[in-house]
C-alpha cells in the first residue's frame, strides 16, 4: 500500500461535508473537509506472528470491513460518475490492506471487496440442545474442534427450518426449535479475527427420540457435555462464555430473557 494516499468521498452515506480518508507516514487519518478536527490513528508497523498478531488483524479487518462496506453502499446508492470513481478506489484500498494485513486467497479477498448491493452482516444460527443436562456438541472436521452444530442461514430458509436441517446434517438428529435464547453480534464476543460480520443466533430446540446422534460430511464426532467437562473448543463458531450462557439459559427455564447485542 501507498505510504502517501488521499481519497475524498462524497454522498449518501458520508456526513453533510466530504470526508477524507489518508494512508500518510504510517498513519489512518480521517476529517470532514473545512472542519479543523482530524482524527489520527497509529497503525502498526507490520503485521508478526506473534501472540499480538491477533490485535493487530482485527483492527486491519475493522479498519479494512469499514472501508469496504461504506464504498459499497456508495456503489450501490450514487448516481454520480465521479463518487463512483471515488468509491471504486476506496475498495481498491480495502483489497490492498486485506492483501497486505491476512492470510486470505485472492479469491476470498474479491468475494469480500466486489459484493452487489447494500453490505450487511451475515446470520450465523446454532443449535442448542440438551440431553440431561448435557449441551449437545459436533466436532468439526475443518479444525478438530467443537461447536454448537449450525451454520449460515440459507435463501428461502427461516432460521427455526435452517436450524433442524443443521442438526440434522451435522449430528444425525431430529429438533423442533422452541426459544430463541441470543442475538449476538460477534464483533461484540472474544471470537478470533475474521474476514466477514457475523450475527449469531442461538436456538435451543427440543430433541426428538433418544438417539446419541452420528457425525455428517462436516462433522467427525458427536456428543454430549456436562458444562465442567467441555471439550476444546471451535472460537470462530462460539465462545466458552457462550456455551456457558446456554446452559444458564437451559437451567433458568422459563425465567430466561433473551440476550441482544
Amino acid at each position: 500500500m501507498s505510504q502517501n494516499r488521499v481519497v475524498v468521498v462524497e454522498g449518501a452515506v458520508c456526513a453533510s461535508r466530504p470526508i477524507v480518508i489518508r494512508i500518510r507516514d504510517g498513519k489512518l487519518t480521517s476529517e470532514n473537509v473545512g472542519s479543523e478536527k482530524e482524527e489520527c490513528i497509529d497503525l502498526p508497523k507490520k503485521t508478526c506472528r506473534t501472540k499480538d498478531r491477533g490485535i493487530y488483524m482485527s483492527q486491519w479487518l475493522t479498519w479494512a470491513k469499514r472501508i469496504q462496506a461504506l464504498s459499497q453502499a456508495g456503489l450501490t446508492f450514487t448516481r454520480d460518475q465521479y463518487d463512483r470513481e471515488r468509491y471504486e478506489e476506496l475498495q481498491e484500498i480495502a483489497r490492498e490492506m486485506y492483501e497486505r494485513h491476512s492470510d486470505l486467497s485472492n479469491e476470498a479477498i474479491s468475494q469480500l471487496v466486489h459484493v452487489d448491493g447494500y453490505p450487511t452482516p451475515k446470520l450465523d444460527v446454532r443449535g442448542v440442545i440438551f440431553k440431561d443436562d448435557r449441551i449437545l456438541l459436533v466436532k468439526e472436521r475443518s479444525d478438530g474442534l467443537w461447536t454448537l452444530p449450525g451454520g449460515f442461514c440459507e435463501v428461502n430458509r427461516s432460521p427455526a427450518s435452517n436450524i433442524i436441517k443443521e442438526v440434522e446434517e451435522e449430528a444425525g438428529l431430529d429438533v423442533i426449535p422452541v426459544r430463541l435464547l441470543a442475538l449476538f453480534d460477534m464483533h461484540e464476543h472474544p471470537h478470533p479475527p475474521l474476514s466477514e460480520h457475523y450475527y449469531k443466533l442461538f436456538l435451543e430446540c427440543a430433541l426428538i427420540g433418544d438417539e446419541e446422534g452420528s457425525a455428517g460430511l462436516e462433522t467427525s464426532d458427536v456428543g454430549f457435555f456436562e458444562r465442567d467437562a467441555l471439550p476444546d473448543l471451535s472460537l470462530a463458531r462460539n465462545t466458552l462464555e457462550q456455551i456457558h450462557m446456554c446452559f444458564d439459559a437451559h437451567w433458568q427455564e422459563e425465567d430466561w430473557t433473551t440476550l441482544f447485542d
